[in-house]
């Protein structure tokens, strides 16, 4: 119900926008989760949506291999992401949490920092780094996560 809330209230390009998002919840599912935002009169802003849960791997790989799209590859692998941060940390006095420096990580891969603020702090902790994160556009996307179970699809 609230997806289609969304899709034809708030949403102006609700059909291509909501064709990303599954039609129902797979069987197996956890910690679901389902955060849109309204509209708002502004230039460059249009609402998105944010679907979270958790799954088996089975369910995760049959849902990889529907979406299909394009995988973003990062340059880097978290750690050597982490050995930068640390030493232009020294230099500049940075000090974040290792939750911050995951987020930004995982930006590097094409996940949105929003779309990582919006998951529940156990969510965060326990998202892997090697995410696999497919981009549409800037604005639609999907990831999974095999080792935690979780699957991201915003739009």
């Amino acid at each position: 119900i609230k997806k289609a809330i969304f899709a034809y209230g708030v949403r102006v390009h609700s059909e291509a926008t909501m064709a990303r998002f599954p039609e129902k919840l797979p069987k197996n599912t956890e910690d679901y989760r389902f955060k849109t935002e309204g509209c708002f009169p502004a230039q460059d802003y249009s609402p998105h949506a944010y679907l979270y849960f958790r799954t088996d791997n089975e369910t995760i790989a049959q849902l990889e291999k529907e979406k299909g799209g394009k995988v973003t590859e990062c340059e880097m692998s978290f750690e050597e992401f982490l050995e930068s941060y640390k030493q232009k940390s020294t230099a500049n006095n940075y000090s974040e949490s290792i939750i911050d420096i995951k987020r930004q990580y995982l930006q590097t891969k094409g996940f949105p920092p929003i779309a990582f603020q919006f998951m529940s702090d156990d969510m965060q902790e326990q998202v892997d780094e090697d995410l696999i994160v497919y981009n549409f556009s800037s604005s639609y996307g999907y990831a999974f996560d095999y080792d935690s179970g979780l699957v991201v699809v915003w739009g």
